[in-house]
């Protein structure tokens, strides 16, 4: 199951690394797109093979806590011992932009005609 899913990072946990030379990190984000616009908290785990470090690279140069982004993510469940865990695996994360800074600074300067 894919899906996708806006909000703001509030945190970016330690990355782990793995004898096989691949890595992860866990990031989390809030929107309030809840039930009567509560606020709802995800937890994602992103995944970086050996043959793709630039993957969790750019994760962590482009997004902070702060940042507002889009994330496109697997739902996936497994069984261990009887029991059910499910995560939210992250496989793109994009950056909204903040349309209001990025575009209006430019209309401020005197324009020279």
């Amino acid at each position: 199951m894919s899906d996708t899913i806006s909000g703001k990072i509030v945190k970016i946990g330690e990355v782990q690394e793995f004898a096989s030379g691949s890595r992860k990190v866990q990031f989390v984000i809030k929107n309030n797109e809840g039930y009567n616009g509560e606020e709802q908290i995800f937890a994602f785990d992103l995944f970086a093979g050996a043959s793709k470090p630039e993957k969790l690279d750019n994760f962590l140069k482009y997004n902070q806590v702060g940042s507002k982004v889009d994330v496109n993510f697997n739902i996936k469940c497994n069984e261990y011992k009887g029991k059910y865990y499910t995560n939210l695996d992250a496989w793109k994360v994009f950056g909204q932009s903040n349309d209001s800074a990025d575009t209006d600074y430019a209309l401020d300067e005197e324009i020279p005609f």
